[in-house]
């Protein structure tokens, strides 16, 4: 008996299709969590204080690292697609 699993050649395809659609989610999402990030402390009507500071720099690090991540994710997705045998 085999420990390892086999993918079928269309659902490796799969996998990295969604790694991509999922990938552009994430992207879309940090995008607009950065843009609210941003507005932090500028309007008396948003989050302010030394909390509101705090967690804006810590998702801004985080914010910073997610392009690497991305490219990571669809160069890993485009291996999949282009190292496949069917």
């Amino acid at each position: 008996m085999s420990n390892k699993s086999e993918l079928s050649y269309s659902e490796v395809m799969n996998l990295a299709s969604n790694m991509k659609k999922i990938a552009s989610q994430i992207e879309e999402v940090s995008k607009a969590l950065n843009d609210d990030y941003e507005k932090i402390g500028d309007y008396g009507n948003l989050w302010t204080g030394d909390a509101a500071m705090m967690t804006s720099e810590i998702f801004s690090e985080l914010y910073s690292k997610s392009n690497e991540f991305l490219t990571i994710v669809n160069k890993y997705a485009d291996y999949l697609v282009n190292n496949m045998v069917e």
